[in-house]
């Protein structure tokens, strides 16, 4: 048995990152190697590009977006816990695995399409519904992270492009489900046309408070993803390798 093991720092990869890396790895592994197409652009492309976009000053137009949409957003999202924020954030917690079956998520695609709306927005707007109801507060801030990947070209490049956006949904009784939907499908929608501006970015530009308690408006997030990372390994290069 052979054992192939990867250390990768977030900073140089994300998760389509890694898919990239499987998709090559499995071209490479074939009886006949394939032989890897050449990149038309490299991740220092990338970079060089993002500089000169916020030294040139085209990054306002976008940033003025989310500071009229977050402007006065609430700090935290203030649901009950048994024990108190801890004063400096860490990774300590638990994880709560559960299933959807099946005829639940056909429902929801059915819902979705109904509404002209993916299954994505259709389960942030559940979740913020989900999210008032405990905090009993009427303004919810749901974090997303994005592929990042706007051009063509990037898709291909292995390397760090992702980003945190933000969902802002105000909930109300007078508003039908319907109603509520749509007001996620829209601020969604915006959010992924104004997302070249950096996360850090945004909350300077709000002069929001920094805590080392939590991180701000990105106490609650959410993703949704087709497969777990093992399902893709097995898929992308087959039954024989599995996740350790």
């Amino acid at each position: 048995k052979q054992v192939l093991a990867f250390c990768l720092h977030h900073i140089i990869v994300d998760g389509w990152s890694v898919n990239i890396l499987l998709q090559e790895l499995s071209a490479l592994l074939q009886d006949t190697p394939a032989e890897l197409p050449a990149l038309a652009l490299q991740y220092s492309d990338f970079s060089v590009w993002q500089h000169q976009w916020h030294t040139s000053g085209g990054v306002q137009n976008q940033l003025a977006y989310w500071q009229k949409t977050l402007q006065g957003a609430p700090a935290l999202i203030n649901l009950p816990t048994d024990k108190p924020r801890p004063p400096i954030l860490s990774s300590n917690g638990a994880e709560l695995s559960f299933s959807i079956d099946s005829n639940t998520v056909r429902d929801l695609r059915k819902l979705a399409k109904q509404h002209n709306a993916s299954l994505f927005m259709v389960m942030i707007a559940a979740y913020a519904l989900l999210l008032s109801r405990y905090s009993q507060q009427d303004d919810i801030c749901i974090g997303f992270p994005i592929s990042g990947r706007t051009q063509k070209a990037l898709e291909s490049i292995i390397g760090l492009f992702v980003n945190n956006l933000v969902v802002r949904s105000q909930i109300s009784s007078e508003l039908t489900v319907a109603q509520h939907i749509a007001q996620v499908r829209s601020a969604t929608l915006d959010a992924f046309a104004h997302q070249d501006v950096p996360f850090d970015s945004i909350i300077d530009a709000l002069k929001l408070e920094r805590s080392l308690s939590y991180t701000p408006l990105l106490q609650a997030s959410f993703a949704l993803e087709e497969q777990s990372f093992a399902e893709r390994i097995q898929q992308t290069l087959g039954q024989d390798f599995s996740l350790m």
